[in-house]
């Protein structure tokens, strides 16, 4: 079912209830940001156009800091997903942890981490599959703990996940 609401189409995303905007407000965009006022009319800007899904990680920069104060007064009408790079499960609940603080959410509807680099060979392929099964479970204690609601997930074809890992990677 396609979905239409100023202009900004709307899917479901994945497996959850939400109706996503195809269009996304990535915090990069925030990355040299100096202040929320600065970050002010680019943020509202795309809210008011449509879009109602933010994609923001410690990595891009200043952007929790000049975003975070503004997602409050419209969490409401928000999917915020948030990125670690960490591998260890309280790393990555402790990055979090800093994310949800400084957007002001109790709960984020989505996370997701960053593949850091392109295992060269089967034992980097091996570690990078430990470091991922380390990172779903932290995941997965974040939703049965209630700050997380949706993770984005690799879901191979039957038969044929290292391949299916090895294409993300690549």
């Amino acid at each position: 079912m396609r979905d239409v609401r100023c202009g900004v189409e709307r899917r479901r995303l994945g497996r959850t209830e939400h109706e996503s905007s195809v269009a996304i407000l990535g915090g990069a965009a925030f990355w040299a940001t100096s202040s929320p006022e600065e970050a002010r009319p680019s943020f509202e800007l795309a809210l008011d156009a449509g879009v109602n899904h933010l994609d923001i990680a410690p990595q891009y920069g200043n952007a929790e800091r000049v975003v975070g104060p503004l997602v409050p007064e419209v969490r409401d009408r928000l999917f915020v997903a948030g990125k670690t790079l960490r591998s260890n499960p309280d790393g990555v609940e402790a990055q979090f942890d800093d994310t949800r603080r400084l957007l002001g959410c109790e709960v984020l509807e989505g996370a997701g981490n960053f593949v850091t680099f392109r295992p060269p060979d089967a034992v980097a392929l091996a570690d990078a599959l430990l470091r991922r099964g380390l990172v779903l479970r932290a995941y997965d204690a974040g939703i049965m703990a209630g700050w997380l609601r949706a993770t984005a997930r690799l879901e191979p074809e039957e038969g044929r996940p290292l391949d299916a890992l090895k294409e993300v990677m690549s």
